[in-house]
């Protein structure tokens, strides 16, 4: 089975990450570097520093990904001369391959005899992370990362009709959500609050239905922060205790979405 390749996936830049030592005929060095990455360092000091013979170089990447041997390949100094087995176009083509190549492992450096990778200091692809010693910031949370507010905003409104103007059934109302979220490496916490409105217009045997406003909290606390993947979650949801019916529901008369309700949760990968 083939892989999906998604042009609007936000992560579909990623493998540009091994064109340029073919772009540069295999000549000189490159510094690779994520387009959610700031220098707040000099650039210099990563391009002209000593390999030790290494053919690239990089920081591990965080958590139980790190310690299987995956390396972050967001922020690299490359030999170009050492990499001539990056065949960038056939290497994209292999993608599509299972058997032959596989997205996680290439862009990890799975693939690369490890003796050919030596390690930047952390400080040069400093995750979600700012002081003194930070040299490459890099932004690894789409939500806050600094282009964008923090707050969450969206919208749905579907209008339709049948051919001959007719109404259609149990189409959902319009709604809107606005939330704010502060997130850190040990703890997230957040609100959202939803408008949903009502339904007046309809057919024979569906009645009408009310709008509603809903208010929700989170908070998700990390007690080893980005090295083990453990959280623990506690949810707060419609507190107001709002009465909310779903029009494209056949049983929104009956059975109505859930009142004040609170949820804990916790989740560990491994």
């Amino acid at each position: 089975e083939l892989r999906p390749w998604l042009n609007d996936d936000l992560q579909s830049f990623t493998p540009l990450r091994f064109a340029p030592p073919q772009l540069m005929n295999y000549e000189g060095r490159a510094v690779i570097m994520d387009p959610d990455i700031f220098a707040v360092g000099d650039i210099w000091e990563l391009l002209s520093r000593d390999m030790a013979g290494a053919s690239i170089m990089c920081r591990p990447k965080s958590g139980r990904k790190g310690r299987k041997g995956a390396y972050a390949s967001s922020v690299m100094l490359l030999d170009c001369a050492k990499l001539q087995h990056w065949q960038f176009e056939s290497n994209f083509a292999d993608m599509f391959e299972p058997a032959k190549r596989d997205y996680m492992e290439w862009v990890s450096l799975k693939l690369e005899n490890p003796a050919t990778v030596g390690l930047l200091e952390t400080q040069w692809n400093d995750f979600d992370h700012l002081n003194d010693d930070t040299k490459l910031l890099h932004n690894t949370k789409r939500k806050t990362q600094p282009w964008k507010t923090g707050l969450k905003v969206s919208a749905d409104f579907v209008h339709a009709r049948f051919s001959n103007n007719g109404i259609i059934p149990r189409m959902p109302a319009a709604s809107g959500n606005f939330g704010i979220e502060y997130k850190s490496d040990i703890f997230d916490i957040g609100g959202n609050l939803g408008v949903t409105g009502s339904t007046k217009k309809t057919v024979t045997n569906i009645l009408p239905t009310d709008g509603y406003t809903t208010i929700d909290l989170s908070a998700t606390w990390r007690p080893f922060g980005s090295e083990r993947d453990l959280n623990v979650r506690l949810q707060a949801l419609n507190i107001t205790n709002a009465e909310r019916r779903q029009h494209t529901s056949y049983l929104k008369d009956t059975v109505p979405l859930p009142g004040r309700n609170f949820r804990l949760s916790m989740n560990y990968g491994f």
